[in-house]
């Protein structure tokens, strides 16, 4: 089983080859020289842009001598009905009584 998913894996990936390459070399495209931090804004704006059309959560954080890094995150499942953050209710309350 283990490998028909591999395999999975793979065949997607082969089939996603043309986007993944028009990706890369548009970002190589992109002017960034680690040297002069402002310039990395175009390729940070495009990874989020990608990143946010996959459906994550981005920010960018500010960098001390660079142009910044990015943050991502998968979306925040939505709250049940009882408000409760997991199987154990709110953080700290396991074994309250």
């Amino acid at each position: 089983m283990l490998l028909s998913q591999a395999d999975a894996i793979l065949d997607h990936l082969r089939r996603q080859e043309g986007e993944m390459a028009g990706l890369l070399a548009d970002l190589a495209c992109l002017e960034s020289p680690s040297v002069v931090p402002a310039s990395q804004g175009p390729v940070l704006d495009r990874l989020a842009g990608e990143l946010r059309a996959l459906g994550m959560r981005v920010r960018r954080l500010r960098g001390k001598a660079s142009g910044g890094h990015l943050f991502a995150a998968p979306p925040r499942p939505p709250a049940g009905p009882t408000g409760r953050s997991g199987p154990g209710g709110p953080a700290g309350s396991a074994g309250s009584a």
